[in-house]
C-alpha cells in the first residue's frame, strides 16, 4: 500500500503507521471507534424493537479521553454511529 500512496502523492493525506490505510481527517474517528471495541450493548430502537449498538457514556468517555473537543463530539458522534451501522451490516447483513 506504501508504494501506491506514493505513485499517487498521498502519503501525507493517509496514515500508515497502522495496519490499514486512514485517512488523515478520520484518524481521530476510527481511534475512537477501536477504543469502543468492547462497548457494544443491547439496546432499545425507537419502535421498541432490540438491536446491539455502541453505548452512548462510552462514546462520550472515550472522546473525552482521546482529548477531543466538546465542540467537536456531535460531528463525532454521527460518524461513530455511521461507523456502527457499517459494523452491524458487515456482521449481520442488516441492522440488528
Amino acid at each position: 500500500m506504501d508504494e501506491d500512496l506514493r505513485q499517487f502523492g498521498l502519503t501525507d493525506q493517509v496514515k500508515i503507521d497502522a495496519p490499514f490505510g486512514v485517512w488523515a481527517e478520520n484518524w481521530d474517528i476510527v481511534t475512537a471507534f477501536l477504543a469502543l471495541e468492547y462497548s457494544w450493548v443491547d439496546g432499545k430502537t425507537a419502535d421498541g424493537g432490540q438491536r446491539r449498538m455502541l453505548g452512548h457514556t462510552q462514546i462520550m468517555e472515550v472522546l473525552s479521553l482521546q482529548g477531543v473537543k466538546r465542540r467537536a463530539w456531535p460531528e463525532m458522534f454521527n460518524a461513530l454511529r455511521f461507523m456502527e451501522t457499517e459494523a452491524l451490516n458487515e456482521l449481520y447483513g442488516v441492522m440488528s
